[in-house]
């Protein structure tokens, strides 16, 4: 579930499921990003550069994990293609990378 707390986590983008729908040629990725922050901005980035690749006619958010379903045309996976466009959306991604390195430091000092 999106959360601000995730401020401190750099997101991450993995492709956990892929398969054909089908005899339509159609196929069905399942994307999890972890440490989305909102359910607004960040979940409608995410979504956006999604629907922007050519091959993608419809991704839908489930909150619980959160997981990006993408439907789309292709005879082979496009696994690395969504994943770079599911991080690619991060809103300030510089900042995140510094404040998880400091929470990391953090948590080893502890």
């Amino acid at each position: 579930m999106p959360s601000i707390r995730k401020i401190t986590v750099n997101p991450k983008a993995t492709v956990v499921e892929d398969r054909s729908v089908g005899a339509t040629g159609q196929r069905e990725s399942v994307v999890e990003v972890k440490g989305l922050m909102c359910n607004s901005l960040c979940v409608a980035r995410v979504r956006r550069n999604l629907l922007r690749l050519p091959v993608v006619d419809a991704a839908e958010f489930q909150e619980s994990p959160d997981r990006f379903v993408v439907r789309y045309r292709s005879t082979k996976g496009e696994g690395e293609l969504f994943t770079r466009a599911a991080e690619s959306a991060v809103v300030a991604p510089g900042v995140r990378r510094f404040l998880e390195s400091m929470s990391d430091q953090a948590r080893r000092h502890r």
